[in-house]
């Protein structure tokens, strides 16, 4: 009966790691993971060149679900670049994520030679011209930390549970 205890209580060790140690974990670690975007955001090139934004980093977590959420009105300015004397290297696939110069405010892209001469590349940014700025990529780099820091911290979780 010794090892059948044994046995019982590992299981019930497993089941703690599950439902309850996984869950705060990951919270954590998803909760950890915004701070660290928010952060970036908070320091990244903005297109009227001011530190100063909007943007809001937050972690929500609903059952099995874990999500990181960004907003704010420079949001995709930052993370997409904006205007077109700089280059594209964010490699989300997004309708914003064009070789053209994106106007949210007049949502269109300013990219016909007739705008083009006569805006001379720039856009309308918080009532100001502005000749944008480089893609951050801090959501995609994020989304990568994601997909490769998670299982280990799954995976030590659930380990406790056999030591």
């Amino acid at each position: 009966m010794q090892g059948t205890a044994s046995v019982l209580k590992r299981l019930t060790n497993i089941q703690l790691a599950l439902s309850q140690g996984v869950p705060d974990a990951m919270t954590k670690h998803v909760a950890d993971l915004a701070d660290k975007a928010h952060a970036q955001y908070q320091v990244a090139d903005n297109p009227n060149g001011s530190l100063d934004n909007d943007i809001n980093v937050t972690s929500v977590h609903e059952g099995n679900e874990w999500q990181i959420i960004a907003s704010g009105t420079d949001l995709l300015f930052i993370e997409f670049g904006t205007g077109i004397i700089y280059p594209r290297t964010n490699p989300i696939e997004h309708p914003y994520n064009f070789a053209g110069s994106w106007s949210i405010e007049h949502a269109q892209y300013l990219t016909d030679s007739e705008k083009l001469a006569k805006y001379k590349g720039q856009w309308p940014y918080n009532g100001e011209w502005v000749d944008g700025n480089p893609s951050a990529n801090i959501f995609y780099e994020l989304g990568k930390e994601v997909e490769f820091s998670t299982t280990p911290v799954v995976s030590a979780e659930i380990g406790k549970a056999f030591k």
